[in-house]
């Protein structure tokens, strides 16, 4: 579980620290027209990906002996995916912008296609150090460049560091490509739809309220509420690290080690929760020094808890091949928080109004996770 905890801490916590790093030599206006790009870039990644991780993850635990197959046949089956990307950038983005852009999407396809080989064959220590070597490798570049820092080289810099990422991990995983596997499964992508749905509409999830202030709000306020936005994520992605190393577990019907998971994660998460509340007010007071209601505080541990509930809950309904259920749940959390978070930042409630539309969506999707089984499973 350590090797889990460590190689996803150090993930996310870059993409936590990176923003700090560009303000800190630049300013929030250059970082929040970067993040404006990277919108689009995650955005675009999370098609390409096409729910490959939880589409194989389930493969591979129902089928061990076929995991090189399945793998490489996804590969190739999103390549078209992939090209139409690249399509939308020209149309989107001036030329330099779109052809870094394009290289950015190119590294964040081929290194997250190892995820579900990493998750299943448990190479989390390994991954954890790639993480980190070419995270440093990148804040080591912006710090070289810090005099002629702009969002066009962030581009450029983030461009190279996900295609040097992507590099390692074809070398280090290249015996898991089956040579003679190339052709394209459009069934592959069928099976794969239901899982696409369900990540499309988690990454919305999470996401939607940042692309509602980069609508409504300056890229200075984008900037602030995309470093909130992210420790949140951090502090609700720490679930993960109590029970993705039990992934088989809980797919083999494994009831104790389930039960045992759901009583760890209610109790570390209200813990966690309380802490990353603590982290965000420092940083809210004295890094970011902006100025927030009182009840701001109460909004993010609002916002942040539940996913230490529900996550679980999850990974069930995947077992029983529910994979449009949960959709159907988050998506419903998704409206909510699009409209409330619109409604409260035309009320002029700036970023406080878009966490809370945030935090009354999550509170929604954790009623609905928390029916009662038989009802799900009659559903």
């Amino acid at each position: 579980m350590f090797n889990v905890a460590f190689r996803q801490m150090v993930s996310t916590a870059f993409n936590v620290l990176l923003p700090f790093v560009v303000i800190h030599f630049a300013e929030k206006q250059i970082w929040g027209e970067f993040v404006s790009i990277l919108l689009f870039i995650l955005m675009a990644s999370a098609c390409n990906n096409f729910g490959h991780k939880e589409y194989l993850l389930r493969q591979f635990s129902a089928e061990p002996g076929k995991i090189r197959r399945y793998f490489t046949q996804n590969l190739y089956s999103r390549v078209p995916i992939l090209l139409l990307s690249f399509v939308c950038t020209l149309l989107l983005f001036p030329v330099p912008q779109a052809f870094f852009i394009s290289l950015s999407l190119i590294g964040l396809f081929v290194s997250q296609s190892f995820e579900a080989l990493i998750v299943f064959e448990k190479r989390f220590r390994l991954s954890a150090i790639i993480e980190m070597v070419t995270g440093v490798i990148l804040l080591i570049a912006i710090y070289v460049c810090r005099e002629s820092i702009s969002a066009l080289l962030i581009v450029k810099l983030y461009a190279g560091y996900l295609l040097l990422k992507a590099l390692v991990y074809v070398c280090l995983f290249f015996s898991f490509f089956e040579k003679k596997q190339t052709r394209l499964s459009f069934s592959t992508l069928k099976k794969s739809f239901p899982f696409f749905l369900l990540t499309l509409a988690g990454f919305l999830a999470s996401k939607n309220d940042v692309y509602l202030v980069h609508f409504f709000l300056s890229k200075p306020k984008l900037a602030e509420y995309q470093i909130l936005n992210n420790l949140c994520l951090f502090a609700m992605g720490t679930a993960g690290f109590f029970y993705i190393p039990f992934t088989k577990n809980i797919y083999r019907n494994s009831e104790v080690v389930i039960v045992k998971l759901q009583r760890i994660l209610i109790i570390m998460g209200f813990l966690i929760t309380i802490s990353a509340v603590a982290v965000i007010f420092l940083v809210v007071t004295f890094y970011l020094k902006t100025t927030v209601p009182d009840y701001f505080y109460a909004i993010v541990f609002g916002y942040i808890f539940p996913s230490f509930v529900y996550g679980i809950k999850i990974i069930m309904l995947y077992k029983q091949h529910k994979e449009i259920l949960v959709t159907t749940y988050l998506i419903t959390g998704i409206v909510i928080n699009v409209v409330l978070s619109a409604l409260f930042l035309n009320l002029g409630l700036d970023i406080t109004g878009a966490l809370l539309g945030s935090a009354v969506a999550q509170w929604v999707v954790l009623g609905l996770f928390l029916k009662p089984m038989q009802e799900h499973r009659g559903t």
